[in-house]
């Protein structure tokens, strides 16, 4: 009997142990995929943040792209062969050549003036107003923002993409700034005023270089329609004959009597744009309102702006002046 209790109990002791064993075995082996499975977890939360962050990027460059060049130029620079030459340095870039183009310049009236008058960031932050203004307009009336030189405006329609409207899309691009202009100068306070001149031709366009690169055009149409815009007058949109031609019938115009032009516009016929017609078969009210607009423009050119900056500059700060082309 004594062996028998010992054998029992030593039975009932090696179980024991052994099911102690067990339980521990069974928690470590628990713990450690416990353990692998949260690392796999984070490991997988940490391959979808990043994804997500690449994804972001890629959208951020691609819409910081698309604000450097249109679309058609953005894509072929996104593209892996063109990425492949850049590190070749290689030119990935064509430049084309596009007919049938309305070049549109707008440059802000008495700038000089301006900045003599004002502080720096008050002139600044003005010309943003302005050229942010003009920004949206681009989009609306489907033309293609160029670039800005100083206090000029710069922008195209029918090109890239070749357009039917593309004389249209210019000149209502002129009339719409004239006329959110004058909303400007209401709610501002600010006599700011633009000249603008349209002309239509050949171009060749394109991206040069393989750093800071922009989309740009150039031709010798692009400096004639530069040299219609300087001798324009404020608030009114001045055209070439050549884009007369491309306007449809329900624009209305005036032939443009300036005595000194320059030698590239000495024989080339200028118009004025009077308005737009209601209607295609009479001149209706919206022409007559345009024309009240260009009376009152031409009054408040007319009137003494020094009077209206009473602040004079001080001695202790220079005039600030922006680049004028």
């Amino acid at each position: 009997e004594t062996y028998s209790t010992r054998v029992s109990a030593l039975s009932v002791t090696v179980r024991f142990l052994f099911y102690i064993c067990m339980i521990m075995v069974g928690s470590s082996t628990a713990y450690l995929s416990r353990i692998r499975l949260r690392s796999t977890f984070w490991k997988i939360a940490q391959c979808v943040l990043s994804q997500e962050e690449l994804l972001l990027e890629k959208e951020l460059a691609e819409k910081t792209i698309l604000t450097m060049m249109p679309k058609q130029f953005a894509e072929e620079l996104m593209d892996p062969q063109v990425q492949l030459m850049f590190m070749l340095r290689q030119p990935p870039f064509t430049i084309r050549s596009m007919d049938r183009v309305s070049i549109l310049f707008a440059d802000i009236v008495d700038f000089t003036h301006l900045s003599s008058t004002l502080s720096a960031a008050e002139l600044v932050g003005i010309v943003h107003e302005v050229f942010s203004m003009c920004d949206e307009l681009v989009m609306k009336h489907k033309c293609e923002k160029i670039s800005t030189l100083g206090d000029c405006y710069f922008c195209v329609s029918g090109c890239p993409e070749s357009v039917p409207s593309h004389a249209s899309n210019c000149v209502d691009m002129g009339l719409a700034v004239v006329e959110a202009l004058e909303d400007y100068r209401s709610m501002s306070g600010h006599p700011i005023e633009m000249r603008f001149g349209v002309h239509t031709g050949s171009v060749m366009c394109g991206v040069m270089g393989s750093k800071r690169f922009k989309f740009d055009v150039w031709s010798s149409d692009v400096t004639i329609a530069n040299r219609i815009e300087s001798i324009g007058s404020a608030g009114r949109v001045l055209i070439s004959s050549t884009t007369k031609n491309y306007l449809p019938s329900s624009y209305v115009y005036e032939e443009a009597n300036i005595s000194q032009k320059p030698s590239e516009l000495s024989e080339m016929p200028l118009y004025y744009i009077v308005g737009k017609r209601a209607r295609a078969t009479a001149q209706g009210s919206s022409v007559v309102e345009w024309k009240r607009k260009i009376q009152r423009i031409d009054t408040v050119h007319q009137y003494n702006e020094s009077d209206r900056y009473t602040p004079a500059v001080s001695s202790s700060r220079a005039p600030f002046s922006l680049p004028c082309f």
